[in-house]
């Protein structure tokens, strides 16, 4: 037995669970789970973080998947009153934060989250590139924008088009419907076109609209819609008896 495995042998469950994470060893954090250790439990006596709230932190996401798998809660709180889906927020780990949501009981509507406290100083006010990929998984996640408050549409898509997200704002276009109800279509003499990259997305949304939609398009959005007021697309296309290729269409992970 090598020095790591006699070290990790001493110590406590709770312990365990934690080395396990930040090792990202997720045959070994299988095997800690195993044991019938509570996976909700706080593994750090300051700041009563657990499992899920470090492995998000981290952003590791097959341990994220795993403790999922062994029921640990998205929503258990810490001391500072902050869930794991807020964790994986602020560390820009979309990946967590996409696998959390689909298990989130607290987060169903994410009207408000969009405007949470600790969410908000981050999502309107930082800038670098990884916002752009944070913000579109929102935005799958979001079964409706056009139900949401209008300012924060205004916000949001002024946020996209001033700090280059131009990904999140293909992704929202793709989640509405015809043009005469699209909220971001309707915002196209607000583009610069003298700035290239928002020249191209102009033509880009021109040939969207221009063309025909499949049935599978229509049927993808009546879906996300149906959500709205009741749950998350991520949470609600996970919970749907159908195929994965199916969920993934919904919840728009192919595209």
């Amino acid at each position: 037995m090598d020095l790591l495995s006699i070290l990790q042998s001493n110590l406590s469950p709770t312990k365990k669970l934690e080395s396990a994470i930040l090792q990202n060893n997720v045959a070994l954090l299988e095997k800690t789970l195993q044991t019938g250790i509570d996976v909700n439990s706080r593994l750090q006596l300051q700041g009563g973080n657990t499992a899920l709230h470090i492995a998000s932190r981290q952003g590791y996401r097959h341990c994220v998947a795993k403790l999922l798998e062994y029921h640990a809660d998205p929503d258990r709180k810490n001391d500072f009153n902050i869930n794991s889906i807020t964790v994986a927020f602020q560390q820009k780990n979309s990946q967590c934060l996409w696998l959390l949501l689909q298990k989130s009981r607290e987060w169903m509507n994410l009207g408000s989250f969009w405007l949470e406290d600790d969410v908000a100083g981050l999502l309107w006010n930082t800038t670098d590139s990884s916002m752009d990929t944070l913000v579109s998984v929102l935005i799958k996640a979001t079964p409706d924008l056009s139900q949401t408050r209008s300012n924060l549409k205004q916000n949001l898509f002024y946020r996209c088009k001033d700090t280059n997200l131009e990904k999140s704002l293909k992704i929202w276009r793709m989640t509405e419907d015809m043009d005469s109800e699209s909220f971001v279509t309707n915002k196209k003499s607000a583009f610069n076109q003298n700035e290239d990259w928002q020249k191209q997305f102009v033509e880009w949304m021109n040939q969207y609209n221009k063309t025909p939609k499949s049935l599978s398009h229509y049927a993808r959005l009546v879906i996300r819609k149906s959500f709205h007021a009741n749950c998350n697309v991520c949470y609600g296309a996970s919970q749907l008896p159908i195929p994965t290729s199916l969920k993934q269409d919904v919840m728009m992970t192919c595209d």
